[in-house]
């Protein structure tokens, strides 16, 4: 899956509604119309711009998301470093939904992102054990767990 660009993977995610993860895994999208969707949709067109807002942190966005399971949350994954890498990781982060506008709240999130690695509730969910020591991340007991995990959104304000 690593050769499908991040564009290709929001077509991908609008025309399908689903996401197949590794081992056969996948998981229902949340219902458009939505508040999540709306800063989901934001934070996305931002993470695709030209040049790549998270390109001085070596990584690219994998997808942008908002599943089912939990509706109140934006999730981004991201290849960690830059797609094609080796070693790489995939990285999955949630972040809550709040009552402030779209616009605010995917500045906020994308600010998140900008930081330093390792990103505050970042979840490995797939990639190399020694790529994920190296950014300073826990390698999970298993990557089937991880694929299905929540992460821990962060909270609007950290």
């Amino acid at each position: 899956m690593r050769a499908i660009t991040s564009a290709t993977m929001g077509r991908v995610r609008s025309v399908l509604g689903r996401i197949s993860l590794d081992e056969g895994n996948t998981v229902a999208l949340a219902e458009r119309p939505s508040p999540a969707w709306d800063v989901a949709d934001l934070v996305g067109q931002q993470l695709l711009a030209v040049p790549n807002p998270l390109a001085a942190w070596n990584s690219d966005t994998f997808w942008v998301s908002v599943w089912d399971s939990d509706p109140g949350q934006v999730l981004v994954s991201l290849w960690v470093p830059r797609v094609n890498a080796d070693p790489s990781i995939q990285l999955r982060i949630g972040f809550a939904v709040t009552e402030e506008s779209p616009e605010v709240q995917s500045e906020r999130i994308l600010g998140a992102l900008r930081r330093p690695h390792p990103l505050n509730g970042a979840v490995v969910c797939a990639g190399d054990r020694e790529g994920a020591e190296a950014y300073g991340y826990v390698w999970p007991r298993s990557l089937e767990e991880a694929a299905t995990q929540h992460p821990q959104p962060e909270h609007p304000h950290d």
